[in-house]
């Protein structure tokens, strides 16, 4: 009988674990859509990773430069809509102002809002925030959520930073060590196969638990078994279990 199998912990490779924050705080919605702008959406593209492989769908937009109009992505985020916006995050720095002032303007009414630490001032910021009807959430050092003020039963969960009682691994989006051996690398690279047995151990047992163990054990390792291949760590390791099903395979045959 199969028992207390863990779930993978999830991997972040926001900033500041800000997917954590946004996945503990919406994860129990059944679709979630997210908006990202930015301007550049090369570096900013892995912090909604953890976001997209838990199902969430997303759309990125570029802002270019300060001359870029804030308002006229509004504008196409709202143009695009068929349905509601759950998250906004700008990853443009000294522009929240500019966000809540165009978000005044249309009817988008994204859930909760998160802009990068900003340095313009915070007066003008509470007060453009407040205009558009956000109430600031939490200020984690480096970003700043905001709330809608119809879904303040979100303040609960989005009152702390990702922590010790989230469950999951802090991965930056730009490792160092060039040369592939850092620690880091190194860690990920251990991590990666412990995980990899670990999957194929609960697929084994699962063939034993249709045969000897109850149906309720055999019902509860499915979903665990569900749940780690929706993970990320059960999509990086696909290419090595594919290669060990191989070899498996030409040993049988020898």
């Amino acid at each position: 009988m199969i028992r207390n199998v863990p779930r993978p912990a999830l991997v972040s490779r926001a900033r500041n674990g800000e997917d954590v924050v946004l996945l503990r705080s919406l994860g129990h919605l059944p679709a979630v859509r997210f908006a990202i702008i930015a301007a550049d959406p090369d570096r900013v593209a892995p912090w909604t990773e953890a976001l997209t492989a838990a199902g969430w769908q997303g759309s990125h937009l570029v802002v270019p430069d300060e001359r870029g109009s804030v308002s006229a992505a509004v504008a196409a985020l709202e143009a695009e809509a068929d349905g509601p916006w759950h998250v906004l995050w700008v990853a443009l720095p000294d522009r929240a102002t500019e966000v809540f002032r165009a978000l005044g303007e249309y009817s988008l009414r994204p859930w909760i809002v998160l802009v990068e630490r900003s340095g313009d001032a915070t007066t003008n910021r509470s007060a453009s925030a407040t205009k558009a009807g956000y109430t600031a959430a939490l200020f984690d050092g480096v970003s700043q959520y905001y709330l809608a003020r119809e879904h303040d039963e979100l303040a609960g969960p989005l009152s702390y930073p990702a922590c010790s009682r989230d469950s999951f691994v802090a991965l930056p989006a730009d490792p160092a060590g060039g040369d592939g051996t850092s620690p880091l690398d190194e860690l990920v690279h251990w991590r990666r196969l412990a995980v990899t047995g670990w999957a194929d151990a609960v697929a084994a047992s699962l063939v034993v638990s249709g045969e000897s163990a109850s149906r309720e054990a055999a019902r509860t390792a499915q979903r665990e078994l569900a749940a780690m291949h929706a993970s990320i760590s059960w999509r990086v390791t696909r290419p090595l279990r594919a290669a060990r099903r191989l070899l498996g395979r030409i040993r049988a045959q020898s």
